[in-house]
């Protein structure tokens, strides 16, 4: 996320009358002393990523999905973040993780979480099917990306253009010379906007 401003602060300005000269034997008036005035707050925002670790993490215990998926989203719900980034998050059911990115949403949404949304056509990772609806083949992504934003603080953004503001692109194909295993890996991007104001910002979570 280089470049990912966490902070939007206002600018104040103020403008001072100077007195007038008084007048040749007039006493000036006592002047009241100027009170500092404080510079305006900036609106911080807080981001942040978790590497889910697909299946498992490679620990000794090797907990599945179904005893790990209630801690991650304690980790994330308790995290007051405003963008959260998931990394190595499947969301195609196998044997051992059940649709994790799915799983998440509804595990945080109770605390405010909404998942960044976009058509099935804005997905370049999407698996393949057939004429007949049935899929056809795998994805031709390795890995999914997922990005969450606390509603509260966050939207997304509708660009003046109204083209696309989200989606799901391989790394390769926006990032060329990547070797084959980063090549195909998935990226989200998406146009997020504070609700308190200022303009959208770029995300992408790979």
């Amino acid at each position: 996320m280089r470049g990912l401003r966490l902070a939007v602060a206002g600018v104040l300005a103020a403008a001072v009358a100077l007195p007038a000269a008084p007048a040749a034997g007039v006493e000036p008036a006592v002047q009241p002393a100027m009170e500092p005035v404080a510079p305006a707050q900036p609106a911080t925002l807080t981001f942040a990523s978790f590497n889910i670790c697909k299946v498992n993490c490679g620990d000794e215990a090797g907990l599945p999905w179904s005893l790990r998926r209630e801690r991650v989203a304690r980790v994330i719900a308790t995290s007051n973040a405003d963008v959260i980034g998931l990394q190595e998050a499947t969301n195609n059911s196998t044997q051992w993780a059940k649709r994790q990115v799915d799983d998440v949403e509804q595990l945080i949404a109770p605390a405010g979480y909404e998942k960044v949304s976009f058509p099935l056509s804005g997905n370049a990772c999407r698996r393949p099917r057939s004429s007949s609806g049935k899929l056809a083949g795998p994805s031709p992504c390795d890995n999914t990306s997922a990005l969450f934003y606390r509603s509260s603080t966050i939207q997304e953004a509708t660009l003046p253009t109204g083209g696309a503001s989200a989606g799901i692109v391989r790394l390769g194909d926006i990032a060329p010379g990547q070797d084959a295993r980063s090549a195909s890996r998935s990226v989200m991007w998406s146009y997020l906007q504070p609700r308190s104001g200022g303009s959208p910002t770029s995300l992408s979570r790979v």
